[in-house]
């Protein structure tokens, strides 16, 4: 495990929940945090990277692990989501209790609602949507041997759809959805890994932490200062990649290097976060607005002492429902389903 990684999907998990917490403050346009998701994109590149630079591990094994390591707690909260949607209806404003809306969620297949966005049942599972789907190209990039090889693959592959997606106009929706320019946050994970598999750190262990933290404070700001016809927030993806991407890949890459050079974050409660960053990622807006509710319910925001303490609870709150959702069902579920479904398939394959 890197540890300075770990820290930074604790990082990119809480700037997604700020995201959404920050109206509790009544701040909307103000900040934004959006670039969590664009962070979670160049880990994801690196890990893959990483983790299969020294094993012979087959396609099929690959898409089984990620399909373990990302579909059950998904599932779960899909169908959490599509029962409330078909009980209480009026609780969603664009969530539709639709049969084919749930098979395409729980298949990451994009689908348009209602209201225009390109979102399965459970709204942050566009990302999912966008991960499966560089993990089956990966998945493919497995077949040749060699870091090199599996980069020219990717890099082809991915830069050819974001070509094609931006002189091709389509009607369709899957394929206004995977020619997004975002993919390319992806293609700068997978750079980094053959980045620092190939080369040794060259610089001293201070100069990782001094570029390394400028990175962070460039990916904050960016959210700031942006201006508004260039700031990736809500829904144009376009963009992101031209902004947040470069950054991101320059955070993840220091904060390799630093660890690298004997420079590592050794708290227990940050590489718990990091732990349970993904059970966070997916459950934290159900739990913000349950909490929210009740708590202004009871207690009507007054002014801004009554939000920040709102906020500080909600936040309390938030982190302990993620911590409980990856020890209590996140990780007792997936290791199961891997002691089922891969110890002889892992077995077969370091055989050969």
């Amino acid at each position: 495990m890197i540890h300075n990684v770990q820290v930074l999907r604790a990082l990119a998990a809480w700037a997604v929940v700020l995201v959404h917490l920050k109206v509790i403050l009544g701040l909307t346009h103000e900040i934004d945090f959006a670039w969590g998701v664009d962070l979670f994109f160049v880990i994801s590149g690196f890990i893959m990277v990483y983790t299969t630079s020294e094993s012979g591990v087959s396609p099929l094994l690959f898409l089984l692990r990620r399909i373990i390591r990302v579909a059950p707690l998904y599932w779960i909260v899909t169908f959490a989501v599509f029962l409330l949607a078909v009980v209480v209806p009026s609780a969603f404003n664009s969530v539709e209790a639709r049969l084919d809306h749930l098979v395409c969620s729980l298949f990451f297949v994009p689908f348009e609602k209602k209201d225009g966005l390109i979102q399965p049942i459970v709204f942050l599972g566009w990302t999912l949507n966008y991960e499966m789907f560089f993990y089956a190209l990966f998945s493919v990039g497995l077949i040749f041997r060699g870091l090199e090889a599996r980069l020219a693959f990717l890099t082809g592959g991915i830069v050819s759809l974001v070509l094609i997606g931006t002189v091709v106009e389509s009607a369709s929706v899957a394929f206004r959805f995977y020619t997004s320019p975002i993919l390319l946050e992806f293609l700068f994970g997978v750079g980094v890994g053959c980045i620092v598999l190939k080369t040794n750190p060259l610089w001293p262990a201070r100069t990782y932490v001094l570029v390394g933290t400028g990175a962070v404070l460039a990916l904050v700001l960016a959210g700031v200062v942006l201006p508004a016809s260039l700031s990736p927030t809500g829904w144009n993806l376009e963009n992101r990649a031209i902004t947040y991407g470069p950054i991101a890949a320059l955070v993840v890459h220091m904060a390799i290097r630093a660890e690298m050079a004997g420079i590592r974050v050794r708290s227990r409660g940050l590489i718990a976060q990091g732990d349970a960053s993904y059970s966070l990622y997916l459950v934290h807006p159900f739990i913000y607005q349950i909490v929210t509710k009740i708590l202004w319910l009871y207690f009507p925001p007054a002014g801004m002492a009554d939000r920040i303490l709102v906020f500080g609870i909600v936040l309390v709150v938030t982190m302990f429902a993620g911590l409980a959702t990856h020890r209590l069902v996140e990780k007792p579920l997936g290791s199961f389903l891997a002691s089922r479904l891969l110890k002889g398939r892992e077995t077969r394959n370091h055989a050969t």
